[in-house]
């Protein structure tokens, strides 16, 4: 689901129609964010579904990892590995409640003997987050037990630092469990950074893991816009040179240096006469006409006496297509490579900005190979 696997278009019935299915109040938030567009509303409910999947790999190591060090820790501590099958210590009611639960749970999905792994395993975040509440505060007054469980945090730490520390990411936990909003909820990097500090507290090798492999960010700075298709990073996020312009008067000389100062190397040459009020001109259209006509002149290429139109009118412009600056590099790919063999393949991508004059902000081309 990290990306959109075909176009949607989306109408007003079909709007309705997920409303009802997937319910008014689910929806509200986005179509306030949204402020009232309906279809807007759909994609940031969708940015939402993406934000959630790319949280479960870091929540699902930081849930694994503490358990696993509580666990190691305790058994160390209590001097029994099987400690979670009778615990050595008074459960508070919430505990025990959760507790029976993961235990009826297991029962129902394996048969007895259950072994103490099997019992860690299904127990739930809650009940491992919540041994760090105040009522628990007997239990870690043991000297060094935190820091067995937490061998890097921070000199000074004691339970109630863990505490809001690991309720923090437990909340988030339940939060994309229970299907509810998070990306207008929380700052997604500022909790990736909680989830990236608190496994650090564990293992540093393991945070080092996880912060390489994790994939929010790339999400969370991939929003879609009110008029973008595909997920990807806003083009407004990129960088543009503004494309030379030519009347089609002038030397190759001329052009080419004009060109040469541009990424990429394409410029625009007025054409009233024609469809689009455009056409495109690049480097390497001037250098196969120069190769084109040195190849009946000895060689010889009079630079200042050719034009930019002789160019434009010996071989033919690059198609290409319009795109909004409010767009996505995905709404720019699926352009370039659309499904189905009729549909219109441009070679590059004229970006619009409607605000500015000239509206026409930078050239994007077609790679040469689908990523």
């Amino acid at each position: 689901m990290a990306e959109s696997q075909d176009l949607f278009t989306y109408d007003p019935s079909f709007n309705t129609l997920l409303e009802s299915n997937l319910s008014e109040p689910r929806l509200a938030p986005y179509i306030k964010a949204a402020n009232g567009d309906r279809s807007y509303a759909t994609k940031l409910y969708l940015w939402n579904a993406r934000l959630a999947k790319a949280f479960l790999f870091p929540l699902q190591i930081a849930e694994i990892v503490t358990r696993n060090s509580i666990n190691k820790a305790f058994a160390t501590e209590f001097k029994d590995p099987d400690w979670v099958k009778s615990p050595p210590f008074t459960l508070t009611p919430p505990s025990t409640v959760s507790y029976q639960a993961s235990r009826g749970r297991l029962s129902r999905q394996k048969s007895a003997p259950h072994s103490a792994d099997d019992i860690v395993a299904s127990l739930t975040f809650d009940f491992w987050s919540n041994l760090f509440r105040a009522e628990y505060d007997s239990l870690w007054s043991s000297p060094g037990l935190l820091k067995s469980v937490f061998p890097l945090m921070p000199s000074g730490f004691d339970r109630t630092q863990i505490q809001v520390r690991v309720a923090r990411i437990n909340w988030l936990r339940n939060r994309i469990a229970h299907h509810e909003t998070i990306h207008a909820k929380i700052n997604s990097v500022v909790y990736l950074d909680h989830i990236d500090e608190f496994l650090g507290f564990i293992c540093d090798d393991t945070r080092r893991w996880v912060k390489a492999n994790a994939t929010v960010k790339a999400v969370f700075n991939a929003p879609p816009t009110a008029i973008s298709d595909f997920s990807g990073t806003p083009l407004s996020l990129s960088n543009y040179r503004s494309p030379p312009r030519f009347s089609g008067g002038e030397t190759l000389l001329e052009a080419m240096r004009k060109l040469m100062a541009v990424r990429p190397s394409v410029g625009l040459v007025d054409d009233s006469a024609g469809d689009a009020p455009y056409r495109l001109v690049t480097n390497e259209m001037i250098m196969l006409f120069i190769e084109k006509v040195a190849s009946h002149a000895d060689g010889y290429v009079a630079l200042q006496d050719n034009t930019v139109r002789a160019v434009i009118d010996t071989f033919p412009s690059p198609d290409f297509a319009l795109i909004s600056i409010d767009c996505t590099t995905g709404d720019a790919r699926n352009l370039f490579f659309p499904k189905g063999k009729t549909k219109q393949r441009p070679q590059a991508l004229i970006v619009i900005d409607q605000s500015k004059t000239p509206k026409e902000i930078g050239i994007l081309m077609k790679p040469a190979i689908k990523y």
